[in-house]
This record gives structure tokens, C-alpha cells and sequence, in this order.
């Protein structure tokens, strides 16, 4: 794969048969003009709707495909039947974790009397990262001794056996998951999502319809 030395002179594209090709930004132009439909289903983008410059073309079993990997770990029963009480779990980057997810989360923990939160991102590998998350969660009545920071894992699989942790996972908003919902699907974990306005907001509930 060729580098240029100006970081604006060209782009690579990465086609289906893993053939790469660099072009400049007059024939990406050219490439992103052709482009006239965009997949998507009817609970991401509903008739009516106008959410992108292309036409949709809605499958009508939602348009996300996921594949875990071959050394995915097995489920095991939900956690709280061992452990006394429910874990949410919420494994998003920290980007996601807005005040307004953090107060919905904390709302439901106040509903749950003696139930976990754990939370996993990459950036809970750091001190001051963990503190921040702590403190907001405190201002809105969520005791550290209720939060569980897990960092990122070194292997998929090992990201997976996570899950089994966790009762119910809880999405983020507006942004939702959508690699973190298909993965505790597929860990069988049940997902909570907030259905929103745009299609970022959509699509946890297109993978739960």
C-alpha cells in the first residue's frame, strides 16, 4: 500500500477482493459521486424519512451483519443467579458515556437495590479516566463500590468472556452500540436500548426487531 508524502494527496480504497487502490482527491470525488444507494432497514431509516443523500434500499431483516470468532467463548447461566444481585454491563468507548447516559444508567441502578454496573473501554486503563467516570456516577448517587472499570482485553475472546458477567447490558445514546450489541447477543446477554431520532440512534433496535 502506497504512502504519500502529503497526507491529503491521495486516499486508498479497499475493495471486496482485497485489491487497494490510491487515488487522488479529484477521482475520489468521481468514486463517492457514483454511490446512489445506501443498505439500511426500515426501522433505521423508516419511510419518510430523510437521513442520507442516497436512496435507501431497506432489507427487510435489518441490514447488519455480524461474525464472531471461531475461539468465541461459551455462554454460561446469567451471573446473578450466582451472584446474589444484577450487573448491567456497558462496554462502549467512553465517547459514548455522555451526562445523559450516565443519568439514565444511574436511574436504573436506583431501581435495582444492590445491583453492579460494570463498564469496559479501552481508556479505563487509565487512573485519571477512571476517576472522572467514578466521580460522575457519584454525582448522580452511584457509589464506586457499585462501578466495576474493566480495561480493554488483549483478544476478542477474551472481550467476549466479559459478557458473561454482565445480566444486562445497557446501550449508550444517541450514539448506540452496534458491534457491542451484536456482541452480547450473541454472548446472550439481553441489550436495552433507547430508540432515537436518527439513525445512530437506531441501531440496537433494528438489531433487536
Amino acid at each position: 500500500m502506497r504512502r504519500s508524502a502529503s497526507p491529503r494527496s491521495d486516499i486508498t480504497v479497499r475493495y471486496g477482493h482485497d485489491k487497494t487502490e490510491n487515488f487522488s482527491p479529484r477521482r475520489a470525488g468521481e468514486f463517492f459521486n457514483t454511490i446512489r444507494h445506501k443498505l439500511t432497514d426500515a426501522v433505521v431509516c423508516p419511510e419518510g424519512g430523510a437521513f442520507a443523500a442516497e436512496a435507501p434500499l431497506r432489507l427487510p431483516r435489518g441490514f447488519h451483519c455480524y461474525r464472531p470468532p471461531l475461539d468465541a467463548p461459551d455462554t454460561v447461566p446469567p451471573p446473578r443467579q450466582r451472584n446474589g444481585f444484577v450487573t448491567f454491563g456497558a462496554f462502549h468507548g467512553v465517547a459514548k458515556i455522555n451526562p445523559a447516559v450516565v443519568a439514565a444508567w444511574a436511574a436504573v441502578l436506583r431501581r435495582m437495590p444492590g445491583s453492579r454496573l460494570r463498564l469496559k473501554a479501552t481508556q479505563f486503563a487509565d487512573a485519571v479516566v477512571r476517576d472522572r467516570y467514578r466521580a460522575m456516577l457519584a454525582v448522580v448517587g452511584i457509589d464506586a463500590d457499585r462501578l466495576d472499570l474493566r480495561p480493554r482485553t488483549a483478544t476478542t475472546a477474551e472481550h467476549l468472556a466479559e459478557y458473561n458477567a454482565v445480566d444486562v447490558a445497557l446501550d449508550a445514546f444517541p450514539h448506540n452500540g452496534t458491534t457491542t450489541t451484536c456482541e452480547a447477543l450473541w454472548m446472550g446477554v439481553p441489550v436495552v436500548t433507547l430508540f432515537g431520532d436518527r439513525p445512530a440512534a437506531r441501531m440496537s433496535a433494528s438489531l433487536l426487531t
